[in-house]
């Protein structure tokens, strides 16, 4: 009975952040769109991650290549999706 009612909660969960998002969605307009922190924000999310992973893996190559192939993948992966 008790995983009844987590199912349901994990359906209104969703709705209701849906909901929050919309509502901070609709005071947005082309007049005050927060262009300075959108763009921080992309730069810091989308871009900055995979170009510091890059210096590393140079970096590592160059020098002391402790990192491996595995460790490579990994941190080119890791660095290329976005952070919630």
């Amino acid at each position: 009975m008790f995983m009844q009612y987590v199912d349901y909660f994990r359906g209104a969960y969703i709705i209701l952040g849906m909901m929050i998002i919309g509502m901070g969605i609709a005071d947005i307009s082309l007049k005050n769109f927060p262009y300075k922190i959108i763009t921080s924000t992309l730069v810091m999310k989308i871009i900055l991650p995979p170009l510091i992973a890059l210096a590393l893996i140079r970096a590592d190559h160059n020098y002391t290549d402790i990192i491996g192939p595995m460790g490579t993948f990994l941190l080119v992966f890791y660095s290329t999706l976005p952070m919630p």
